[in-house]
């Protein structure tokens, strides 16, 4: 019961993850079309890396909140977990690029 409150309190954290690195990747559209990472405002910088940030705050504790439920008893599965978790993530951000680059045309 423990390692099942343990998955799903990580799940959460996950998903709320997740939504941040999609909403970093929405966010980062504009600036990036225009050809102007670099030279950002105050508000932009706000705005792409909060959501950044947090997303990697809450993805870290994820990652240990897994660890904390199988790193001991099954060691491949968490490794394959926290690889499938973090190519999520990666996955969320481009998805997040794409669904505003979409909307932009």
């Amino acid at each position: 019961m423990e390692n099942f409150i343990i998955r799903l309190v990580a799940l959460l954290c996950g998903a709320g993850s997740a939504a941040l690195f999609w909403v970093f990747g929405v966010f980062v559209v504009v600036p990036w079309r225009q050809e102007r990472l670099l030279d950002l405002t105050r508000n932009e910088v706000q705005a792409i890396g909060v959501p950044l940030v947090t997303g990697i705050a809450v993805a870290w504790v994820t990652l240990h909140l897994l660890a904390l439920g199988d790193r001991q008893r099954h060691p491949r599965g968490y490794a394959i977990m926290a690889g499938l978790f973090l190519i999520a993530l990666l996955a969320a951000a481009i998805g997040g690029i794409l669904w505003t680059t979409a909307r932009l045309v």
